[in-house]
């Protein structure tokens, strides 16, 4: 049944229409296939497929948790916390069993908790327990988490303000797939500092602050090679700036 719903689904092989798809992906919930049961879920809280429905994802988020399927710890406490009003029971269960997904490494439950902890939401802020948290999502290949750490170098949040880390992780992102990098790439564009260079009596630029760091890693700009931005009254060593 499962598979049925893979195929028929919009963009798989045999695509007919949703309603067919999602027929499927209920038997197979039905017969007790819990990751049937979090993809419901899914579908009824975005809208997807079916028309959204808040309280038929719970139902079936639940259903999945009750069979102890661990993605759906993520999927439900997303729900509670941004989907539908917000009690104060629903906001202390959803915090609790988002917690509960971060201690699983659930890189989605990593980011989201990084968010909380960076931003001030739901909790006490703390931008930097936020990296440390958008470090870990990133090691496991969270895409958003790159782009967020872009965020906190670009503006010294949590971290020493770096724009080549900020640019550096912007680009990672914009490689994974992240769909808002081009525009933090082209903002960050307008802060970066182009510099010049001084190799064998010859000036030599303009490059990014990021394409001079290269330069220096590879030993083509040495510490007392002279550089100069503008801004800069005169050349300078590369050391001292």
């Amino acid at each position: 049944a499962h598979n049925l719903f893979l195929l028929l689904r919009p963009g798989g092989r045999f695509a007919t229409s949703g309603e067919d798809a999602v027929g499927y992906l209920n038997r197979a919930a039905e017969l007790g296939l819990s990751r049937a049961m979090d993809q419901l879920g899914e579908l009824y809280k975005r809208g997807n497929l079916v028309e959204a429905h808040p309280e038929e994802s719970e139902r079936h988020y639940r259903q999945a948790v009750e069979q102890d399927y661990q993605p759906a710890l993520f999927g439900l406490a997303d729900l509670l916390l941004n989907h539908g009003e917000t009690t104060p029971e629903r906001l202390e269960e959803g915090l609790t069993l988002l917690q509960t997904a971060v201690d699983n490494d659930d890189i989605r439950a990593i980011n989201d908790w990084a968010v909380y902890n960076f931003e001030g939401i739901f909790v006490d802020k703390n931008e930097v327990e936020g990296v440390a948290l958008f470090r870990r999502a990133v090691d496991a290949g969270n895409i958003l988490a790159m782009r967020n750490l872009g965020v906190a170098y670009e503006y010294g949040r949590g971290v020493e303000q770096n724009l080549a880390e900020a640019q550096k992780w912007y680009q990672t992102a914009l490689e994974g797939g992240h769909p808002d990098v081009p525009r933090d790439l082209e903002r960050l564009a307008g802060k970066t500092p182009t510099y010049w260079y001084a190799k064998d009596d010859q000036a030599l630029g303009p490059v990014a602050l990021q394409d001079l760091q290269a330069l220096i890693d590879n030993g083509e700009v040495g510490s007392e090679s002279l550089i100069w931005k503008p801004g800069l009254p005169e050349w300078i060593p590369a050391s001292a700036d």
